[in-house]
């Protein structure tokens, strides 16, 4: 069984930010805060010739997708 010994590197440094990073992204998503860098990193994945939106664009693109449509919300 392996036994948690504290690193001089300040290896809880690095486990409590990849947490605090984790919940960031969690509540960007339930907000409905668009993410640039997963989307960069989709656009490198799945559509290597394609050029990605300025993170300008891609924001203006998002709001204008979540607002524009009617039906998408409640009011």
């Amino acid at each position: 069984m392996p036994v948690a010994v504290a690193t001089p590197g300040g290896g809880w440094r690095v486990r409590l930010s990849a947490r605090v990073t984790r919940v960031v992204t969690v509540v960007r998503t339930i907000v409905g805060a668009p993410d640039y860098e997963r989307y960069r990193r989709h656009v490198r994945a799945c559509h290597p010739a394609a050029t990605p939106m300025t993170r300008d664009q891609f924001t203006q693109e998002r709001l204008a997708r979540r607002y524009d449509q009617p039906g998408s919300r409640c009011c």
